[in-house]
């Protein structure tokens, strides 16, 4: 009796960084909330390079998450935020776990504020966060 090999499957396993950029921003990044999204851009080069670069992404998150945020101020502010300023204000808020437990990973420290701000602007994002 001789032994036959299994037959390979129609289709090959992908990976994720397989499709499309486009299709990656548009029908996949778009579906997850900023924590996945952080998550996710720590796992594949590629999503770190969209959305590392991908400023309208953060922005929904931080408006989904925090409404206050959609406000002209707080969006002068956010954008304030060095590098890609919605992810690095997510970032402040939800900070990434650290190979070290005895720290918390942050991008960098958050900006100086040079005026006041009306406290209700913030008043979800406290809440959310506390």
């Amino acid at each position: 009796m001789s032994k036959t090999t299994p037959s390979p499957p129609p289709y090959a396993a992908a990976d994720i960084s397989s499709l499309p950029a486009d299709i990656l921003e548009s029908h996949v990044l778009t579906r997850l909330d900023g924590q996945t999204l952080a998550s996710a851009s720590c796992a594949k080069a590629v999503l770190r390079s969209i959305l590392d670069t991908n400023h309208g992404l953060w922005y929904d998150v931080c408006h989904s998450t925090w409404p206050s945020t959609s406000g002209e101020v707080v969006n002068r502010i956010i954008s304030s935020f060095s590098g890609n300023g919605p992810r690095e204000f997510f970032s402040q808020a939800f900070p990434m776990p650290s190979p070290d437990p005895t720290k918390v990973f942050s991008p960098s420290s958050p900006p100086q504020c040079n005026k006041l701000i009306n406290c209700k602007h913030f008043c979800d994002i406290y809440s959310h966060v506390n």
